[in-house]
């Protein structure tokens, strides 16, 4: 109802749905059947509702067409492929797509195109070219706006999205600390294990760059998510 008439008011609605309802025993508005069986064809003449097109963009899809990687990097321009869909239930006439972006970085041609009308539950795409200026920052995601519109109450429809730019990284850089649980227990030099008060090995951790004084921390204890500092000697 809403979908064939968006602009019916809250009391207009609930009068039609009560005034179309078909009575069920026992007679009249009772706890047990309410208001009776709503008929959708009474209601949809009450309200005149009509059946409407909703169209949306759905997610675009990118080919690159530079280096041939499978990456959008800066210097290089890629198609990009726009579904749009038709979710209402009327026909849609006059549809077109606008892309917008507002990064003076990246330019989408053409800005808009057609896609001619749409039945009810069908989808159509079209392609635009994006292209990345040669300082495009690396890493850097593109995002853009996609409106479309067609011929209804219901037009304008608007989704944002974004797309990778770049390469991913293909490695990644570990850290480890002598003494500690899944690191490398190999001593190294200003860092290596010491015996701490206890008797016990401990791990030296140097803060003299800190301006603080060297510690020997408890290894068990660092293990288990805690440690007690010890002066080192």
């Amino acid at each position: 109802m809403l979908l064939g008439n968006p602009r019916i008011s809250p009391a207009t609605m609930r009068s039609a749905l009560t005034s179309t309802a078909i009575d069920l025993a026992p007679p009249g508005v009772d706890d047990r059947t309410g208001y009776g069986h709503v008929l959708a064809t009474r209601l949809l003449r009450q309200t005149g509702a009509t059946p409407q097109p909703l169209v949306r963009a759905g997610e675009a899809t990118l080919a690159p067409a530079g280096d041939g990687d499978a990456y959008l990097e800066p210097g290089e321009s890629g198609v990009l492929t726009v579904p749009v869909t038709n979710v209402g239930d009327g026909r849609a006439t006059s549809v077109s797509a606008r892309l917008t972006v507002d990064d003076p970085m990246v330019t989408i041609t053409p800005a808009s195109r057609g896609y001619g009308p749409i039945a009810p539950g069908a989808t159509k795409s079209r392609t635009f070219t994006i292209t990345l200026a040669a300082d495009y920052p690396v890493g850097k995601p593109v995002s853009n706006e996609v409106t479309v519109a067609f011929v209804g109450v219901l037009s304008p429809t608007a989704q944002t999205s974004t797309l990778p730019a770049g390469q991913p990284a293909s490695s990644t850089t570990s850290y480890s600390l002598p003494g500690v649980a899944g690191s490398d227990p190999r001593p190294r030099r200003g860092r290596g294990l010491r015996r701490h008060p206890g008797g016990r090995p401990g791990v030296r951790v140097c803060h003299h760059l800190l301006g603080r004084r060297c510690h020997v921390l408890d290894r068990d204890r660092v293990e288990e998510g805690g440690h007690r500092p010890h002066l080192c000697r």
